[in-house]
Formats: C-alpha cells, structure tokens, sequence
C-alpha cells in the first residue's frame, strides 16, 4: 500500500461513515501490513476523525495483526486524537468486538 492509497480508503471509509450514519465501526486490520506514518497519523487526526465524529460515530472496535509492528503503528494511530472522539478497543477476534458494542457506552 502507498500513502496516496492509504489516503484514498481512509477518505472512502469517511464516506461510508458519513452516508450510513454508523456510531460503532468494526475495522479488521489483521491483514493490514502498512505501517502508519507519523504524518498519516497527524492527516487522520485532523482530516478523518473529525467527520466520523460528526458523522455520529463514536467507539470503533479494531481486531489487530499479530505483527507487533504494525499494531503499535495503528494504535499510535489512535493515540493521535486520544479523548477527543471515541471510545477505541483493540480485540484479537471479532466475537469480543461485538460484545464491547453491546455493552453501553460510558460518557
């Protein structure tokens, strides 16, 4: 994957968010074999969290790679807009993804 497409899915992600109106989003990374930048992590926080937020989401439930690597590049990810959107979990299988959703958010 290149920055450009890396952009481009997080930009169509924003879209899908925006049309379905989606407060949890489940968002399967164990394929992902991207290392997010220090500058994508920056654009995401200041491009893609604010319209998911005022799309009306407010937790997303990530199931992580077992790369080591990758993970922390995705939870630095998150890490850039700590406390200031939504609820974020990181589950190893989807099953608990979905349990966390059941469960009612703590505001």
């Amino acid at each position: 994957m290149t920055k450009s497409e890396f952009k481009q899915l997080s930009l169509l992600y924003v879209d899908f968010v925006e049309q379905y109106r989606c407060p949890n989003v489940l968002i399967d990374l164990r394929e992902l074999n991207y290392i997010i930048s220090p500058e994508e992590q920056q654009w995401s926080a200041s491009t893609v969290f604010p319209r998911v937020y005022k799309a009306g989401q407010r937790r997303v439930a990530y199931i992580v790679n077992t790369d080591l690597v990758t993970q922390l590049s995705v939870e630095q990810a998150m890490e850039e807009r700590e406390g200031a959107w939504f609820d974020t979990q990181y589950f190893d299988n989807i099953a608990q993804a979905y349990q966390w959703f059941d469960r009612p958010r703590m505001d």
